[in-house]
């Protein structure tokens, strides 16, 4: 028979020993993820000015730094550089507020900036003003009511005034409704080349420009206008991102939107069948919207979300998947990602998409979703860490590497001494406490007994009193308050949260669901999500809805939580579960 003393003290030291191996992994972690920070620029943050018009602006500034007022810590030249009205100190700048005005900032030392026209012959002129506001175009945001007032020959708006200059002359602010003081005419080269305009020149071999780029013809009405855009009286503006209908009409011209450009093509998903003129991008890809490589008009083309393109010998299926396109090969073959997991998942690809570098074109949006433990993702392509790639070279080229099992030199780096000092003095201290143990009898046999009170407590509470018929009550319980509130739509929902609904302590509730259902808290909750999201995929109320969407509606917080819960439930994934369901009906 075993001496219970010395069981006793094998006991309290395998318990010790266990907390050494504990302490020691937990401090290992810790240093590793420090040296990670250290080398992975993602992890750092920089503070700093991060306003470009500020004298001290710190490029390598993440955070805008802040000094104990909320004052940002950026010096700035003059009131003419601050972001906003406010109050200029040496060496930081404040914005007003309710309790902060340009008293309060003269009595603290600093120079109130407020914008506004400092012109007296203005209307709107501002006494109290200290610099000139300005608009983005340059021109002083006063307003004048006649040419005798203004300050130098240039063009009145409604509510600014810009001065005559190079490329900038009494034409150019008619054009954009602006009135005319002063004479400056601008000589220009080239004429109208469009026959539907009422100044075309026939003997003219160049167009016409102004200096924002709008052709110099003069169209009756937008019947006659080449594409969307804007009439001007003595020139046409194509609209772009940075300028709309609204824009056009804010500058005084007519908008031209019910024009006849837009996709011919009736195998397209975005016909028009009143389009006279094809519509294209700034690429000249045809503006058409393909569902399939059946639908192309050429035998080998690129399609992208929104346009499509011919492949030919200077653009290439491999640079069209470079550019996020799905190629359409002559063979049949459809490259694209074909991994589920990542944003850009095409499950019509037969082939994965690989770019020239050997990256796989797929979007993938955090280091959980990558095929692989330790990889680099880029905003449209993967690749994965080898020895001749690793971290530090992914960071360098703009991408976010992930870095779960690799261990690098720098864990081991001097940053690192401070956690490895620590470790060695707590295992020290363990050594000592039992050598302790094992000196005074009366401490081991104390410590044993404290031992064995916890197990027995932690005994008890791992294992509820519960029959079955009482299990069977209790789960019903659950399921009428799962049911009933729906609470699984909640993607925040927890044991917790369930076991204060129901009274019950959360580990009874953890209990009764393994020992009635077999699983986890977690896969029971997903198994109502999954069957929730099973009906929506297959909806036609909810047909235009992605994967994604469907996913958020359910629960889920992430693509990858649902396809795994889904796969692990339905043993196929969501897009092979909607192609089974349209094959049966």
């Amino acid at each position: 028979m075993l001496n219970p003393t010395y069981t006793k003290k094998s006991l309290i030291k395998a318990r010790l020993t266990k907390l050494a191996f504990l302490l020691f992994a937990t401090l290992w972690i810790a240093n590793l993820s420090f040296a990670q920070s250290q080398t992975n620029p993602y992890n750092k943050n920089v503070g700093g000015c991060l306003d470009v018009k500020a004298t001290n602006f710190n490029p390598a500034a993440n955070i805008q730094a802040k000094d104990e007022y909320g004052n940002l810590r950026c010096t700035y030249a003059s009131c003419d550089d601050i972001p906003s009205d406010g109050c200029l100190y040496i060496s930081s700048f404040s914005e007003w507020n309710d309790f902060f005005g340009s008293e309060d900032c003269e009595n603290y030392g600093g120079a109130p900036c407020l914008s506004g026209c400092m012109d007296e012959n203005a209307t709107n002129f501002n006494a109290e003003a200290t610099f000139q506001s300005k608009d983005v175009n340059g021109n002083l945001l006063c307003i004048y009511a006649s040419c005798e007032t203004t300050p130098s020959d240039g063009c009145i708006y409604l509510e600014s005034f810009g001065p005559y200059r190079t490329a900038f002359g009494h034409e150019a602010c008619l054009n954009i409704g602006g009135k005319a003081c002063g004479e400056y005419h601008i000589q220009k080269t080239g004429a109208c080349i469009n026959p539907a305009a009422t100044n075309y020149d026939p003997n003219a071999t160049e167009q016409a420009y102004d200096i924002w780029n709008n052709q110099l013809c003069t169209y009756a009405s937008c019947d006659d206008v080449p594409s969307k855009g804007c009439l001007y009286p003595s020139s046409f503006a194509l609209y772009h991102e940075h300028f709309s209908a609204e824009d056009c009409i804010g500058f005084g011209g007519k908008a031209c939107v019910n024009s006849f450009e837009g996709c011919m093509d009736n195998k397209a998903t975005n016909y028009d069948a009143d389009a006279k003129v094809g519509a294209e991008d700034q690429w000249q890809n045809s503006l058409c919207r393909y569902a399939s490589c059946d639908d192309i008009p050429d035998a080998a083309g690129c399609i992208y979300q929104d346009a499509y393109a011919a492949l030919r010998e200077d653009f290439t299926a491999e640079q069209c998947s470079g550019y996020g396109g799905v190629p359409c090969p002559s063979n049949g073959d459809v490259k694209g990602c074909t991994d589920e997991n990542a944003e850009n998942y095409n499950a019509d690809a037969t082939i994965q998409a690989i770019d020239e570098w050997g990256n796989i074109v797929c979007t993938f949006t955090s280091c959980d979703a990558i095929p692989e433990a330790n990889g680099c993702f880029y905003a449209t392509v993967y690749t994965a860490l080898k020895d001749d790639f690793t971290a530090t070279d992914c960071a360098s080229y703009g991408g976010t590497p992930c870095t779960k099992n690799v261990l690098t030199e720098e864990s081991f780096g001097f940053e690192s001494i401070s956690l490895w000092i620590k470790l060695i003095l707590l295992i020290l201290i363990l050594c000592l406490v039992i050598k302790l143990i094992k000196i005074d009898p009366n401490n081991r046999s104390d410590a044993s007994d404290e031992i064995n009170k916890v197990e027995t407590s932690e005994d008890k509470k791992n294992t509820p009193s519960l029959n079955h018929e009482e299990c069977l009550l209790i789960m019903t319980r659950l399921k009428a308050i799962i049911e009933k509130d729906k609470v699984h739509l909640n993607p925040e929902y927890r044991l917790n949260d369930l076991a204060k609904s129901s009274n019950i302590s959360a580990h009874k509730v953890s209990h009764v669901i393994n020992r009635i259902e077999g699983i986890s808290f977690s896969d029971y909750i997903n198994r109502y999500r999954i069957k929730e999201a099973k009906i929506m995929l297959v909806s036609e109320k909810h047909k235009t809805y992605t994967i994604l969407a469907i996913a958020h509606e359910v629960g889920f917080n992430s693509k990858t939580a649902f396809y795994n819960a889904f796969k692990k439930q339905c043993n196929l994934s969501p897009t092979a579960y909607i192609k089974e369901h349209q094959a049966k009906g």
